[in-house]
């Protein structure tokens, strides 16, 4: 069964740090795609936290407000 997904409609609604799948709800893209920008430090505020990538909401924000486009 899949797990009902709340529309997030404000960045206050968005965990002050964010994991990888939070990040691809927002940007509508996939979990590798989001993995490998990491990795490459191509994903502002992005950091691993033990075996899982997190992400700075605000440095994200920024991120989302300006090109995300490759």
């Amino acid at each position: 069964m899949k797990k009902h997904l709340k529309i997030v409609t404000s960045w206050d609604e968005v965990p002050v740090v964010l994991d990888l799948p939070w990040a691809c709800r927002i940007l509508g893209k996939s979990y590798e795609s989001l993995k490998k920008r990491a990795q490459d430090g191509k994903l502002p505020g992005a950091f691993k936290d033990g075996m899982e990538w997190r992400i700075n909401r605000e440095k994200f924000r920024a991120y989302c407000e300006g090109d995300t486009n490759d």
